[in-house]
């Protein structure tokens, strides 16, 4: 009998110096995950072979445990990151532990400063972006942490971050003072 507790063949093909041979038929659970993820996602564990009849158990970082075979952690942070384990028990058999690393990235917190807020027309200020390891701006700007800009009336600037796949956006406006006629 398997660990489903029905019958099966096995077949085997023997050539005549080896005569004999053994099959391992144990429970055996596979498991997985959606990440790596970022704060504020959902982590996805997952039974690659989930069993009928089968009691799952799930335990994992902070007294994780669930009894599904897929569960779900709403809301993740970094102190969900870890090794999350499955044992499944089918018929009175019990698999060996099964493990998945779970990998929960931080988001930046992205900043970004001016040289000076308010220009007058025709002059330059500096925008630095910080609080992550690549950044793309809006306006055309392009990437990186620093821009030189002349804008021509008063606008809005945003930056995204990246870290680990992981983004967030600040923004920033600009005001452009018109030079006086004399």
């Amino acid at each position: 009998t398997n660990y489903n507790g029905g019958t099966g063949t096995i077949t085997f093909n023997t050539v005549s110096q080896y005569t004999t041979a053994t099959t391992d038929c144990s429970l055996l659970a596979q498991v997985s995950n959606n990440g790596p993820l970022c704060s504020g996602g959902n982590i996805q564990l997952t039974c690659n072979n989930p069993q009928a009849n089968a009691i799952y158990s799930w335990t994992g970082p902070n007294g994780f445990t669930s009894n599904l075979p897929n569960p779900i952690i709403s809301n993740a942070t970094t102190s969900n990151s870890g090794v999350y384990t499955l044992i499944m028990t089918v018929n009175n058999q019990t698999s060996p532990p099964a493990t998945t690393n779970v990998v929960v990235n931080p988001v930046p917190n992205v900043n970004v400063s001016a040289s000076s807020l308010s220009i007058c027309k025709g002059t330059n200020t500096i925008l630095t972006a910080s609080g992550a390891t690549s950044y793309t701006w809006s306006n055309g700007l392009g990437t990186g942490n620093s821009k030189t800009i002349s804008p021509n009336t008063t606008t809005t600037y945003s930056v995204t971050g990246t870290t680990a796949g992981c983004t967030d956006t600040a923004m920033i406006t600009i005001t452009v003072r018109t030079i006086p006629n004399n």
